[in-house]
């Protein structure tokens, strides 16, 4: 990171700023805006590599990069993202990107729309173009975060509306996926103590193999999930 001292922030008046810790107010970077209205903004993230780099989402579907040494109070993104399929669809208008963000090495940007599904993006790719959809997860309620985990961005964690957590084994070793021990945690999750039940139960020694585990987040209806 070239700006260690400097961190970013958006607003819901569109506009980014950035501040110095060095210093004692901020700079005023850009105003996010579109149709010459600003755009409520939710989410920034910085590139992981290039630290002059970031992105943003909010109230519209649209996420867009900027290069802060561009930057001015009209600057035209550096990129935007966005499925195809929102780009002149009556289906998706008062869609938004709650929360999106850079991959571990700036090659992808993750963005999880309410009332929608999640996307992943490659930087370079077509407009309009994606690389991933996730469907079944609920971000309606409040404005839901989501992110990438592990070292290489191996796995995609994200908030939910949804009640129940299932964590699966699958034994590949036949080149099909057979469920060999699955485990489910209800709505004690959500207990006064703020932790998922924790015993041996889920604890079971398997014979050589393949195996992959897989956790699922379940609505109350059981109809529709996160994996």
């Amino acid at each position: 990171n070239s700006q260690p001292h400097v961190v970013l922030s958006a607003g819901e008046d569109g506009v980014v700023l950035s501040h110095d810790v060095r210093n004692s107010k901020p700079d005023n970077l850009l105003t996010v805006s579109s149709d010459y209205r600003p755009v409520a903004l939710y989410s920034i993230s910085s590139h992981p590599l290039n630290s002059f780099q970031f992105c943003v989402s909010g109230r519209d579907h649209i996420v867009r990069t900027y290069d802060q040494r561009s930057c001015s109070a009209d600057s035209v993104p550096l990129h935007t993202y966005f499925p195809k399929k929102m780009q002149k669809s009556d289906d998706f208008i008062g869609l938004h990107v709650t929360c999106a963000l850079y991959n571990h090495d700036g090659s992808e940007i993750l963005a999880s729309y309410n009332d929608e599904d999640i996307y992943t993006f490659d930087i370079y790719g077509t407009p309009g173009s994606f690389i991933h959809q996730y469907q079944g997860h609920r971000n309606g309620a409040t404005i839901k975060g989501v992110n990438y985990f592990g070292p290489k961005s191996e796995f995609i964690v994200s908030g939910s509306d949804c009640g129940n957590l299932y964590i699966t084994v699958y034994d590949i070793s036949q080149g099909q996926k057979k469920a060999v021990k699955q485990a489910a945690f209800f709505d004690q999750c959500f207990g006064s103590s703020g932790l998922l039940p924790t015993s041996d139960k889920f604890s079971e020694q398997f014979d050589a193999g393949q195996y992959i585990l897989e956790a699922q987040l379940f609505d109350k209806k059981g109809d529709k999930f996160v994996s």
